[in-house]
């Protein structure tokens, strides 16, 4: 698999659910939200690495997260 090389703290997960959100945190990984027409808990997006409005946002979180 391509993506055996790469560590938990080097992935990111972008999600749109709550069920997704919850298992990444529960995964330790990096959590982007993407938030869509399903409302997500106040305590998860405090607890994402991001919170981004628009999908054409993910492109610059991927860049300045490496930095």
């Amino acid at each position: 698999n391509k993506f055996d090389d790469i560590s938990k703290q080097e992935a990111i997960v972008f999600e749109d659910g709550q069920s997704g959100a919850l298992a990444a945190l529960a995964a330790d990984i990096k959590l982007v939200l993407v938030p869509d027409l399903a409302r997500l808990d106040e305590e998860i997006k405090a607890k994402a690495y991001k919170v981004i409005d628009n999908i054409k946002d993910i492109i610059p979180t991927i860049e300045n997260s490496t930095n």
